[in-house]
Formats: structure tokens, sequence, C-alpha cells
């Protein structure tokens, strides 16, 4: 492919630099603003997409990477300094609430670090390689490259992933994680039911995902303890976990410190999951109800939740549970995974009416498309929060409270 040369102007929405070639728009992945870069293009049409080549003139902002290759996917940011790359995710996060939310005068809150921008993550996701290994993603050679040491990774989960060595040919992903005890998990997802034939010399669980998304143990606990604020939750092997802690408690004292309940209140968590979000609200409301449609996050979240007598869980689809709920609920909250509300999910959540609503995601592009139909239900944006969840990847998690109705809450 073509290999340009061009100076870049900003970074965009998904971590890529943005500069002109000719008037024509030019996504650089692994640029950085003020750099003039040769970079191989990957993709024409109205506007060009490009894998970086070479730095011709480097911005002072730019670092060594820790990981290799720089742009692997859990790691794709980190050629940043970690200031500036709070500066440019907190610009980002702007710019797309007024360009595809059309909202121009949000309150955003400064963005927040996280306090362990490096070595932070308790799990992670494996793709096989074209040889047979396992890897991430690289968009620089456009195909999965072997794993390597990362320093985003926790020393833990590192030890895990380098002692990983087998070849199986109906591998989809593996999925590796540590609790906060230093437990290890492998959890396989293959093509077919059949289990793989797996051996270990470390101590580590292996957990088959069945082609129905739910997860058989093979052999060793079936369950990761891990602790968050000082809770500790069981995480089964087919129930989401966050990747870090640190994370997990960023977006929890967020969603609580925009929630403001009191002890009268009632509340709906759309996407309870195992828990985390669910017991923290329950503390401080005078009844919960948690909704997951995963059953064994829901396994999960009985256990981690039987001490909560003001909580009860429905498993079941939230469209499918919002309308059968008599409960006229004074705040809903939802944690989503990333993916934008259905409309069937989102004509049944207008339906109840909620005075306030709290939504939390990790991805910007379906934060900003269901913000537009909030706001054109009549929400209105009060606080927003952008939060550092996974420091050295472009990825913003954003937490907002939604009021219905004219003016600020009393």
């Amino acid at each position: 492919m073509e290999i340009i040369t061009l100076t870049l102007d900003r970074i965009a929405h998904g971590g890529k630099a943005f500069g002109k070639l000719r008037a024509k728009p030019v996504f650089v992945a692994g640029g950085l603003p003020g750099e003039k870069v040769r970079a191989r293009v990957i993709k024409q049409g109205r506007v060009l997409e490009a894998v970086l080549v070479e730095v011709v003139e480097a911005s002072p902002d730019r670092v060594a990477a820790r990981c290799e290759p720089s742009d692997i996917e859990i790691a794709d940011f980190q050629h940043v300094r970690y200031a500036v790359q709070l500066k440019l995710k907190e610009a980002i996060v702007r710019d797309q609430f007024m360009r595809m939310a059309r909202l121009n005068d949000i309150a955003l809150r400064e963005i927040r670090p996280n306090p362990h921008p490096w070595h932070y993550r308790l799990s992670t996701k494996l793709s096989p390689t074209r040889d047979g290994g396992l890897g991430y993603f690289s968009r620089q050679v456009g195909a999965v490259v072997p794993a390597q040491a990362c320093a985003v990774l926790h020393p833990t989960l590192q030890a895990i992933v380098d002692d990983i060595d087998f070849d199986l040919s109906d591998l989809i992903k593996l999925t590796v994680r540590v609790g906060s005890d230093g437990a290890g998990q492998l959890v396989f997802a293959m093509r077919d039911a059949e289990p793989p034939q797996i051996s270990a010399d470390f101590p580590v669980s292996v957990a088959l995902v069945m082609p129905d998304g739910v997860a058989a143990t093979l052999f060793g606990d079936p369950f990761l303890d891990e602790q968050i604020n000082g809770h500790s939750f069981r995480v089964g092997a087919g129930s989401y976990f966050y990747p870090s802690i640190a994370g997990a408690e960023m977006v929890v004292n967020s969603v609580l410190e925009l929630a403001q309940l009191g002890k009268c209140e009632q509340v709906i968590d759309c996407f309870s999951g195992v828990g985390v979000l669910t017991k923290a609200l329950g503390e401080i409301s005078a009844e919960l109800i948690g909704i997951e449609k995963n059953p064994d996050a829901i396994e999960d979240a009985s256990v981690n939740l039987e001490e909560s007598n003001n909580i009860a869980l429905y498993n079941d689809w939230a469209e499918n549970a919002l309308p059968a709920i008599t409960m006229q609920p004074d705040l809903i909250v939802l944690d989503s995974d990333g993916q934008p509300l259905s409309n069937d999910l989102g004509n049944a959540l207008l339906a109840k009416q909620p005075p306030r609503i709290i939504y939390s995601s990790p991805n910007l592009t379906a934060t900003t498309q269901d913000a537009r139909n909030f706001a054109a239900a009549g929400y209105k944006l009060i606080h927003l929060h952008a939060l550092d969840t996974l420091p050295q990847t472009h990825q913003i998690h954003t937490v907002g409270l939604w009021v219905r109705g004219k003016g600020k809450r009393k």
C-alpha cells in the first residue's frame, strides 16, 4: 500500500491522530498531534486510514512503549505521556458530546486519573495467531501478534500468560483472569462444545464457555474472589468482571456520588452483573431491584448479596423485566457493557419515567447515541464524569446523571 508523509493536527475519537493530505482527511494509528510522520495507507475512501511507519518529527509528549508492538489493543495509547493522555481523552469527550450527542454545554468535570496507570489489568483476552500461538491484535501489523510482556498486566497475570503453551485449532478466544488473592483462571471460548485437552503445571482453574454462553468448569475452583471497596465478590467463569480493581472502584464511587440517594428511595439496576454496583446502591437506598440476563452472573450475585435484605434480583433481559416491575423507581442505573441500548430497552426505560437516570459506559460512541435519545425524551444531563479506567488505551469511561424535566436537581 501507499506510503504517505503528513503532519498530524489532533487526536480523534478511537485514539487515531488526524491530519490532511492534499485536503483529504487521514487517520493515523500511533501518531500524535504536531508530529510529522510517514504512514502506510491501509484503507481508502472518502477518508484514508493509515498506520504509523516512521516518526519524522516527534512530539515532546511521545514516550517509549512498554509493550510491543506499541499499538496492541490493550495498550494502544502507551506512546503518549500519561498526563497528556488524560487531557486528550477529556477533549475527546467534549468533542463527541458536542458533535455526536449535539450537547454543547455539558457539565463535564476534570477527567479522573487512574491511581494505577501501569500493571493494573487482572484479566486479558488472547486470540489465536496465524502460526498457532496466542496474542493481541496489532493495527500496524494487521493481524494478531504473539503475546509478549506488557506493562499494563498485573505481574501475576503476566506470569500466567507467559506460562501458557498450547495449540488449539478450534479456539476462538482465551480469557485469562486472576483474583484479588492471586488465584488464576483460564476461560476458553471454542467453536464447538468439546472440552479441550488441557493440563496445567501452575495453579489455575480451567473453564469452557459453551455455545449458549454458559460456562462449565473443567477443573479447579470455579470461582475467583474479587475485592471492591472492602467487599468480597464471587465471580464465576461465565460472569463478566471489570478488568481492574481500581477501575471498578472508580465506576462505583462515581455512581454513588451522582446517585445521592436517600434511605427512602427506590432503585432499579438494569445490568446488575455479579452485584458490585447493586450492593453499593442497596446500602444507601430503601429498596433495589437488580436485573441481569446472564444466569451465571445471577448465581454469583445471589451469593454476593445474600446479606442484603432490601434487594431482589430478576434473571431476564432488562427490556422484558422493566415492564413487569410495578415499582416506580426514583433512579434507574445502567452500567452498560459498551453496547448502545436497544430500541426495546430504551422504550421500556423511558416508559418507567424515572426522575433520574445514571448511565455508565466504557464506549463513547454508544454513550453519545443514547445521550441523544435521553435528551429527545426530555432528560437533561446534569453532571458527567470521565474516568480513565483503562490507562494506556484510547478508551474512556463516562458516567452521567440525567434528570427528567428542566433544571437541576434540588
